[in-house]
């Protein structure tokens, strides 16, 4: 049987990959919106398969779902009506999907779900206080991947428009929501998943880096949160230095 340690260094480098492959595709202007889609599928639920990758309970693993879930039907709702987020559809490409909805935005909410909840575990503050802060760091995250995915990746369009680059405010109250929702229905009050909060932190990265060259202010957004991340779980990140560190030495020494 392969082990587990393998699946996940094999998983790892698939994202780098793609993560690096998709910052290239940006930077060097390469258009071709079929296979950018297909490997934006793959780049998204393989980064929500490392979300998952600790040890997990089988109570959080359900809680997890379960909250991807409801944002997942949310949007079906959202599509199909235009109630909660606005108007907007789909692209035709954007793999397949269910009720108009591409089943990989079920991995998109997976992540930013668990990597949110790993950086709200660390506030010692009362439940409905980490929720809000929780629903908060959503619509930031939303503020830097929306107008990449409407205006860059063309993974969705909007049939109305509003005053942050042309999507509706209507969206962002709808994120506050569902997200708020998410977190008081599926508390994880001690949720600390390394690969979730590595994982959610290099895709704020990844749209960061995209936003710079045409969406300044999702850009500054974008860097706002990571410094604010740093901040907040710098013991963590002190952790994570201190075990690369380490691990360069024994490579080196061998």
């Amino acid at each position: 049987m392969i082990r587990r340690s393998y699946i996940v260094i094999f998983l790892t480098l698939v994202y780098a990959v793609l993560w690096i492959g998709g910052v290239l595709t940006h930077l060097l202007e390469w258009k071709n919106t079929n296979y950018q889609l297909v490997f934006a599928s793959l780049f998204l639920w393989t980064a929500a398969i490392l979300s998952l990758s600790g040890r997990l309970s089988v109570g959080n693993v359900v809680k997890v779902l379960s909250a991807a879930l409801l944002a997942y039907v949310a949007e079906i709702i959202g599509v199909t009506t235009g109630v909660i987020f606005g108007t907007y559809y789909y692209n035709e490409s954007f793999g397949d999907k269910l009720f108009g909805v591409p089943l990989v935005i079920f991995a998109a909410w997976l992540i930013l779900f668990t990597y949110v909840q790993h950086v709200v575990s660390t506030f010692q503050l009362p439940h409905l206080i980490k929720a809000l802060c929780g629903a908060l760091w959503m619509v930031a995250i939303d503020m830097i991947i929306d107008p990449v995915c409407v205006g860059i990746i063309q993974f969705w369009s909007w049939k109305e428009t509003g005053a942050y680059y042309d999507i509706p405010f209507s969206n962002f109250v709808g994120w506050f929501v569902v997200s708020l929702v998410m977190f008081l229905m599926f508390p994880l009050p001690f949720f600390k998943q390394v690969s979730s909060h590595l994982v959610g932190f290099t895709l704020i990265l990844f749209f960061t880096s995209l936003a710079a060259t045409a969406y300044p202010i999702a850009a500054v957004v974008g860097i706002v949160l990571m410094i604010a991340d740093v901040i907040f779980l710098q013991k963590e990140w002190q952790h994570y230095y201190k075990t690369l560190h380490h691990s360069l030495r024994k490579v080196l020494a061998n």
